[in-house]
């Protein structure tokens, strides 16, 4: 679908034709935190070429005025739902909920990761199932788009962000939103119930939700990953409140990501002869019993680090304080 009056892009993918230096660095920081270090010869153009086309990077527009504008009209249509017997800010165009105890309860803490991804055609179908509802973005993260009907909620403030806060406690009122969005976020949360109650709460009777979360996806924190969940537990989270209309396997989450994600991983964590000699392992060659591939020294070189990401399960021993007094 061709875009609308409602919505405006933000950032472009990079091209070797559109290619703008200023907007590259822009559009991802990392890149202008390597170059001002000395990396890539001080060249985003350099690093361009050695990754940033295989890595589909992107440009940001010289927009900001448009965007100022349409951030404008969105802000005064939902400032009638914002809870104001909470603490909060006005900074400019976008409201601050996110309070030093919020921090606390939430485990916030700071991180240079930046999490960006468009929308699927299942969340647009829903997006222009309500062309002239209120929809919440509950963890947006950074849209590469900006639709004036869709409300982005963030714990950081990226361009895209509208309102600051946590997943746990919504500064919304009830009964807001015609639908909520929620991808990729609740393994992320420490309380992802307390989430899920909130999410119903601000849901007008008869709204929508399209949610997703991590199954059987290696550990990626932004900054921290708490709770993977099976498809059952998934449905827990809203099946008491909610009417469970479907539950499917779109094609972002197929099992092959899974698989092609563990197996980047898995390549990174070694080196030399090994890691070829992995490269060209067979998938029958990992058909054998739980004590051979124990034995295999593709398990025991493994990194540190990158066993953890993709390991089976982690295990913790502890200990109880000593009683005071």
């Amino acid at each position: 679908m061709p875009p609308s009056m409602d919505e405006l892009r933000l950032f472009v993918p990079a091209t070797d034709e559109n290619f703008d230096e200023d907007q590259y660095f822009t559009a991802n920081p990392d890149v202008k935190r390597a170059c001002d270090s000395g990396g890539f010869q001080g060249l985003a153009y350099n690093h361009f070429l050695a990754y940033g086309r295989k890595e589909g990077r992107s440009l940001r527009l010289p927009n900001d005025e448009e965007l100022e504008r349409v951030r404008s009209r969105k802000l005064k249509r939902i400032e009638q739902y914002l809870r104001t017997d909470v603490p909060h800010e006005r900074r400019g165009q976008k409201y601050d909920f996110l309070t030093e105890d919020l921090r606390q309860v939430a485990g916030i803490s700071v991180s240079e990761n930046v999490s960006s991804h468009g929308y699927s055609r299942e969340i647009m179908a829903v997006v222009h199932s309500f062309p002239d509802g209120l929809i919440l973005d509950c963890g947006a993260g950074l849209r590469t788009t900006y639709y004036e009907q869709i409300v982005n909620f963030e714990i950081e403030e990226y361009l895209s962000t509208d309102v600051i806060g946590v997943a746990e406690e919504l500064p919304f009122e009830d009964e807001t939103f015609d639908a909520v969005i929620s991808v990729a976020v609740f393994e992320h949360l420490r309380d992802p119930f307390r989430c899920a109650k909130e999410i119903v709460r601000v849901l007008k009777p008869e709204g929508m939700l399209a949610f997703s979360a991590s199954f059987m996806q290696p550990y990626h924190a932004f900054p921290h990953h708490y709770f993977n969940m099976t498809p059952s537990g998934a449905r827990a989270l809203f099946e008491d409140d909610l009417d469970i209309e479907s539950q499917t396997v779109p094609i972002y989450l197929n099992p092959v990501r899974t698989l092609a994600w563990f197996l980047r991983i898995w390549t990174s964590g070694l080196e030399g002869e090994l890691k070829e000699e992995f490269l060209n392992a067979r998938v029958r060659d990992f058909m054998i019993s739980n004590r051979e591939l124990h034995e295999m020294e593709f398990a025991t070189a493994l990194d540190p680090d990158r066993a953890r990401e993709i390991a089976a399960g982690t295990m913790i021993t502890a200990r109880k304080g000593r009683r005071i007094g």
